[in-house]
């Protein structure tokens, strides 16, 4: 039976929110807040991939924004906090396809803290058949190596497993690494394999 691998952030859980944006901001304490959310921006891939500590991350995060003011302690528990979101209709509709029969995996790029926290946190986790997070593995989506990785922990063929991502270049990577990738644009997606 067909494998199915799901993006993490924007189809099982909530992009962080825009009051979740503020929240950061604020727990940050930085003057220059566009400056914050570039040098954020810049430096996460690296972090994703598992090369920095949450601590040592956030201090160059400060560096590059020229913000010697910044909260290390309270931007990294507000990063979390406010990345916690299931889309619960969507994780049941995943799990329902489980249930069916389907093999079923997550992959989601994330730093340890995070990756942590969300195991930690979301039980519903625990009944799918592999969780890939880019910390674990040292590489991070769209490169294809955790297409790969991906593929081989469901116990799949790339032909063979249906790729749903939010993200255009994710998806794009994906089905250049072989998968059958789609731009998910709603439950709708998911749901309409069980018919």
């Amino acid at each position: 039976m067909t494998a199915l691998l799901f993006g993490l952030y924007g189809v099982l859980m909530e992009d962080r929110t825009a009051e979740g944006c503020r929240r950061m901001e604020t727990a940050a304490g930085v003057t220059d807040i566009d400056r914050m959310w570039a040098a954020y921006h810049h430096l996460r891939p690296a972090y994703e991939v598992g090369t920095y500590s949450a601590h040592h991350w956030w201090e160059d995060v400060a560096v590059r924004a020229r913000a010697p003011e910044l909260d290390i302690e309270a931007a990294i528990t507000a990063d979390w906090e406010t990345m916690m979101n299931p889309v619960y209709h969507t994780v049941d509709a995943a799990l329902k396809l489980h249930d069916a029969g389907y093999t079923c995996g997550v992959l989601g790029n994330l730093p340890l803290c995070i990756a942590e926290r969300l195991r930690d946190s979301q039980e519903w986790l625990a009944e799918f058949d592999a969780v890939i997070f880019s910390c674990d593995l040292g590489v991070r989506q769209p490169d294809p190596r955790a297409y790969a990785v991906a593929v081989d922990a469901l116990g799949s063929t790339a032909s063979d497993t249906i790729f749903f991502d939010r993200n255009p270049t994710h998806v794009a990577a994906a089905e250049a690494a072989g998968l059958r990738a789609r731009l998910y644009t709603g439950p709708n997606d998911i749901t309409e394999l069980g018919e």
